[in-house]
């Protein structure tokens, strides 16, 4: 049986003022790149796509400055003290880069489609999509930072609103584009990266359960 996590009153305590201020500036910047991209998509605006795309550089950079400051603040960490926090947030700050991936390759893809002239209609249900992900990116992180199970598993539950929009869009993107795949296809595809920002906001929520309670569980 896993050891219990040592009891805190918040999450923002145990770890690096630093650290944590780099995280949230990193949730902050995923969210706005899941939004735009989508928002550069369904306004065919190719200047608005390009800069999400080369806006994940700077995303990037910052995750891994995350994980070297959790490296160095480890050389200082007993084994029984924050450790588990520390390591903790080398995963989220992955699966939060992970996540600005989907949101850079939406705005790829949106590139690629108006360069080619693509004519194309956006489902109300991808908006509705990026909404929820991004709603599910910030309750994963308020959780994993307040050491809040609870909130954690609510924000579980909530993935399934993300798969039903997923399902819902692939279903009228066939009703309506019968038989031309130039334009489902893309639009298919830019939905399922919008899926996975769930399945990185489950693992985030998963890590917080973990460092709350000692308890490993998996939800997908």
């Amino acid at each position: 049986m896993l050891p219990q996590a040592t009891p805190r009153k918040n999450g923002y305590a145990q770890t690096s003022p630093t650290i944590t201020s780099d995280l949230i500036q990193l949730t902050e910047m995923v969210n706005d790149a899941l939004i735009q991209s989508v928002k550069a998509l369904v306004e065919h605006d190719e200047a608005l796509a390009r800069a999400v795309s080369l806006g994940d550089d700077a995303l990037n950079q910052l995750r891994y400055r995350i994980e070297e400051r959790c490296y160095a603040s480890l050389e200082h960490v007993a084994p029984n003290d924050n450790a588990r926090a520390v390591v903790g947030m080398v995963n989220v700050a992955t699966n939060l880069e992970r996540i600005g991936d989907y949101a850079a390759r939406v705005a790829s893809r949106t590139q690629e489609l108006l360069h080619a002239g693509t004519v194309y209609t956006v489902p109300a249900t991808i908006p509705m999509m990026a909404e929820v992900a991004r709603e599910l990116v910030e309750g994963s992180i308020e959780a994993y930072l307040a050491d809040n199970d609870l909130l954690a598993e609510r924000v579980v539950r909530r993935d399934r609103e993300l798969v039903e929009l997923y399902e819902q869009t692939c279903q009228e993107l066939v009703q309506a584009n019968a038989g031309n795949l130039t334009e489902v296809l893309p639009l298919m595809w830019i939905a399922i990266q919008l899926e996975r920002v769930g399945e990185r906001a489950i693992s985030i929520c998963e890590r917080a359960i973990y460092n709350t309670t000692g308890d490993l569980k998996e939800f997908r």
